[in-house]
């Protein structure tokens, strides 16, 4: 008698177990799903940091331009007010000068824009990685989890015989 109560006993534990280890595999395979996405994320936040940065490295380069267009205007104007004294084209290089001036103080605030942009990206890419190392770690504990059990259960299979 006491023998079949001890085969229902483990019957029943062993429907739990299996229920668990059910449950686990529904976990595992969520947290692989996760981490691939998480794996994509990252490939995505990295190109657009990329491009980012590529944009950013042409506004420098437009700034420059800009620089040494508003440094040859201010010679212009200068050699201008030297030779001749028309007053009217010394109106329009200083106009021109300081709508090229505007321009690349719009130009600079766009880059520190861009800028702000990529470090944002940057810290997004950071905690990406970071949760990817997390759910790394997590599904290397589930598996020892299943392997410990495993192991349990093989150990049992053999005290039982």
């Amino acid at each position: 008698m006491k023998s079949v109560q001890d085969l229902q006993q483990a019957r029943s534990e062993v429907v739990v177990l299996e229920t668990d280890l059910r449950a686990e595999r529904s976990r595992l395979r969520t947290l692989t799903n996760d981490h691939s996405i998480s794996e994509k994320a990252k490939s995505a936040l990295q190109a657009r940091v990329t491009s980012l940065e590529a944009v950013g490295a042409f506004v420098d380069l437009i700034g420059c331009h800009l620089l040494i267009r508003s440094s040859n205007l201010l010679q212009d104007l200068r050699t201008s007010s030297r030779t001749s004294s028309n007053s009217a084209e010394l109106d329009s290089l200083r106009s021109a000068l300081r709508s090229k001036e505007a321009e690349h103080r719009a130009l600079q605030d766009e880059r520190g824009d861009i800028l702000r942009g990529v470090a944002g990206l940057q810290a997004d890419m950071n905690r990406v990685r970071q949760e990817a190392i997390s759910l790394g770690l997590d599904l290397a504990g589930v598996r020892r989890e299943r392997d410990e059990f495993a192991e349990r259960q093989a150990q049992e299979k053999v005290t039982q015989r």
